[in-house]
């Protein structure tokens, strides 16, 4: 989305207006594609998480980056992060780590999870980051 410039209102108003269906249906159009990124990037998250955690049963430790986990041959490549369109984010965090997508904000917020309207730290909201691990409660 953010390396193709993809405006995705913009696109769906486009279509929207060429036909009175698609003018009603919008909104469900960019929910299609917000839920397929999203998907994409669950997905991706899979691998360097076990990858990471092999890594620290074998080793007793975190790896530094991701890198580390190629260059060590648990990981073939960094997963890209469907958001961004660049690797996936991952940083220490005492003995344990995160690792996370840009999310909907297309912003890196750190490995920060957004807040809704209560306060309440909540993934795929539009103002922080998609944690995928540590998983949440």
């Amino acid at each position: 989305i953010k390396k193709e410039k993809i405006d995705i209102d913009k696109k769906a108003n486009e279509y929207a207006m060429k036909n009175i269906m698609l003018k009603l249906l919008a909104p469900a159009f960019e929910k299609v594609i917000e839920i397929h990124y999203r998907a994409k990037a669950d997905i991706e998250s899979v691998v360097p998480m076990i990858a990471v955690l092999r890594y620290k049963a074998d080793k007793g430790v975190c790896p530094e980056n991701l890198q580390q986990l190629v260059d060590e041959g648990y990981l073939k490549q960094i997963p890209i992060d469907p958001f961004s369109d660049e690797p996936m984010r991952y940083k220490k965090a005492g003995d344990d780590f995160v690792l996370y997508s840009v999310g909907l904000n297309l912003v890196d917020d750190g490995g920060v999870m957004g807040k809704d309207l209560s306060g309440k730290s909540k993934n795929w909201l539009d103002n922080g980051d998609a944690i995928f691990w540590p998983v949440g409660k």
